[in-house]
């Protein structure tokens, strides 16, 4: 059977390797779970999503899943956080941003969110529980931060 994290984490493979104009390897990281991926030799991808149909889609990042993103950008130069939103598009977040809103376990070990919103053709809103992303994210920003990224 088809769990529905093989399916949001397949459409973000998918949608990278149709979109990007060069091959690049994929490696899971079994090590900090199925949603977790070396792409080339220097990017990490994480791969979060909400079923909502509807704006807002909210994300929650347990004290654990805080630590294994510290742990993948211990191996991985460049990290991104792709957070589906349902069919409505993709948010990718640097890790930089990401800690910006919901802090590091560093410094502070607890759970938080991310919330994301969207109105009809406009780029996406970003909130976490520590404070809101200053930009906007596009729904393409996925494939231009992977593609700035890969070390191959």
């Amino acid at each position: 059977m088809i769990t529905e994290n093989e399916i949001y984490t397949g459409i973000v493979l998918a949608r990278l390797a149709v979109r990007l104009d060069r091959p690049f390897s994929i490696a899971n990281l079994p090590e900090l779970g199925s949603s977790y991926f070396r792409l080339g030799k220097r990017a990490g991808l994480h791969v979060k999503y909400c079923q909502n149909r509807l704006t807002p889609w909210t994300f929650t990042f347990t004290k654990d899943q805080k630590i294994k993103l510290a742990e993948l950008s211990n191996v991985c130069a460049n990290v991104v956080v792709a957070l589906v939103c349902e069919r409505n598009g993709v948010a990718a977040l640097s890790l930089g941003d990401v800690w910006s809103i919901i802090q590091s376990p560093e410094e502070n070990n607890c759970q938080a969110s991310i919330s994301v919103s969207r109105r009809p053709r406009q780029q996406y809103t970003v909130k976490g529980s520590f404070g809101q992303l200053e930009r906007k994210v596009a729904d393409n920003e996925l494939e231009s931060w992977v593609a700035g990224s890969l070390g191959e």
